[in-house]
Formats: structure tokens, C-alpha cells, sequence
């Protein structure tokens, strides 16, 4: 498409005098209550109706009741920031970075076992209705996870490390269990129940392993930034391919649609490794917007 035909639809644009749809959602309301009808703020998906997080709990809660409905359904999780503590702890910390350290800390402990979402569902002529709702804190905890993940997941290797390791630190790179580890102690458990590090254990020093680990942990922290890049740059394809998968579809709330997204590029896309919740929030929210089969109006 050329900037001038850029430019003529701008002109069509441009000649637009009203809101012609706000008008008829205007009228559809006015009709809505002369009918005795409510209108509840929803987006309409094949899994079913999923109210405006707008609405607040109590709302959800009255209209559930103002349609018989009789059971309500409540998903509460928790923040568990026991493992992010660990490996700040386990962290070799600079005199000059303990302050800021220490603040961070104190932050997680304050919020470990808070509430982080909620979601609430109900069922309406066999239709799921469902809402979610997100702590004010949820995404800078998210962003700290993943932070102190990257940074405490690659500390710096000994300088008499062996260059011999490589090709066993390769293996546990392509480990599974090590792949989808987020801390130091899940890397830790899922090296150790390898084979060939476990060996270690009873012929060299505990800095073999540890290197080793490390050596593993570099390789996947260097995957990690190129396949983010990679996969940022096909977004649109890789939303549209997700947005037609029956486990993406049949997903009922943001959170959920991202958990589907993050297993799925975990399965189809990066072979086992996590990806940042930035970029998994981003697909999902690109594949929601993605046309595709909705539930009809009756």
C-alpha cells in the first residue's frame, strides 16, 4: 500500500461527521429497558461470556443472583514469592547494591501468600459467565520475577572452569526440567536428577557442578534473547495461528488465555523454555483481537 493511497483513505476518514455506531448503542439500550432488559458491559466468545473487568466483584455477584443462577465459582491465586527470596539470597550481592536488595525483600515478604487475581464465574443457560480481576501490584511483581530470574539465573562462572564441560553443560541446556526451571534451586533439583551431573558428585569438587550449571544457565539466558526476538518479529502470525487453537478459544479470562499462550509457545515455539511474561501477555492480547469464531446473538 503507497503513502498516496495511505493518504486518500485519510481524506475518506476525515469526512466522517459522527459516532454512527455509539448511536445505535444508544438505541439498543433505550430499547434494552423499555424491554425490561439489563445490559451488562461483556465481550462475547465461543468459551462463553466474559464480563467488562470494569464491573467490580459485588456487581458480578448481582447479576449472577438477578439470573437465578445458583452456584458462583471462585478462582483465588496467591502470590508465592518464597522462590524469588531464594534466589536473591543465594545471590552474590555488591556492598553497594544491598540497600536496593534489601528493599526489594522486604517488598516480596510483604506479599508473599496476598491475593494476586480473582475469578469469579457463573453458569447462565448453560452459558459460562466469568470475570477476573488483577491486584493493582500484580504486573511490577511479574516484572520482578522476571528481572531477578534473569539476573540471578547467570551469575558469573569461576575463571578456572573447564572448557571440557561445555558439551555436558549443552546436554542439561536441553533438559526438560531444566528448561522450564524459572530459579537457581528448580536448575539445581533438575541437573542433579541428570545422570551424568550426579556422577559428579562423587569424583570432583562441588565447583564442577557448579560450573556446569552455570555454563547451562548462560546458554539458556542466550536462547531466551533470540528466540524473544524472533518470535517478536512474526507477533501477527504467531496471533493468528494461536488465536485458532481450541485451547486459545475455549480460554475464559486474560490470565488464562496467557497461561494457554506461554504452554503453547512452550510446546510449538522454544522447545520447553519459559518465555517473559511481557512478551506472552503481548501474543495473547494480539490473538484475542484476531477474528475468529464467536457465539451468535440470539
Amino acid at each position: 500500500m503507497s503513502l498516496d493511497h495511505l493518504a486518500d483513505i485519510a481524506v475518506e476518514l476525515a469526512a466522517t461527521t459522527e459516532d454512527a455506531l455509539r448511536n445505535s448503542v444508544d438505541e439498543i439500550e433505550r430499547a434494552s429497558r423499555s424491554c425490561g432488559l439489563t445490559v451488562v458491559p461483556a465481550r462475547i466468545e465461543s468459551s462463553g461470556i466474559v464480563l467488562d473487568p470494569m464491573m467490580n466483584a459485588s456487581g458480578v455477584v448481582d447479576l449472577a443472583a438477578s439470573v437465578n443462577a445458583r452456584m458462583m465459582y471462585l478462582d483465588r491465586e496467591l502470590a508465592d514469592t518464597a522462590p524469588i527470596i531464594a534466589s536473591i539470597r543465594d545471590h552474590d550481592v555488591a556492598p553497594e547494591d544491598n540497600q536496593a536488595w534489601n528493599s526489594l525483600l522486604a517488598a516480596l515478604r510483604k506479599i508473599n501468600g496476598f491475593t494476586c487475581r480473582i475469578e469469579l464465574g457463573f453458569a447462565h443457560a448453560g452459558i459460562a459467565h466469568t470475570w477476573a480481576c488483577g491486584a493493582s501490584w500484580i504486573d511490577d511483581f511479574e516484572e520482578i520475577a522476571d528481572t531477578v530470574a534473569t539476573m540471578t539465573t547467570a551469575p558469573p562462572a569461576r575463571p578456572n572452569d573447564d572448557e571440557a564441560d561445555s558439551a555436558l553443560a549443552e546436554t542439561l541446556a536441553s533438559d526438560p526440567a531444566f528448561r522450564r526451571g524459572r530459579t537457581r534451586q528448580e536448575h539445581e533439583a533438575a541437573a542433579h536428577a541428570l545422570p551424568a551431573v550426579a556422577a559428579l558428585q562423587d569424583t570432583d569438587s562441588p565447583w564442577k557442578t557448579i560450573s556446569i550449571i552455570q555454563r547451562a544457565q548462560n546458554l539458556l539466558q542466550q536462547q531466551s534473547y533470540a528466540l524473544v526476538d524472533d518470535l517478536e518479529s512474526r507477533l501477527d502470525k504467531l496471533a493468528e495461528s494461536l488465536a485458532s487453537t481450541d485451547e486459545f478459544r475455549t480460554a475464559r479470562t486474560a490470565e488464562g488465555r496467557r497461561k494457554v499462550t506461554q504452554k503453547w509457545l512452550m510446546t510449538h515455539h522454544t522447545n520447553g523454555l519459559r518465555m517473559p511474561n511481557a512478551l506472552t501477555a503481548e501474543l495473547a492480547a494480539a490473538a484475542s483481537r484476531h477474528p475468529g469464531p464467536q457465539l451468535g446473538l440470539l
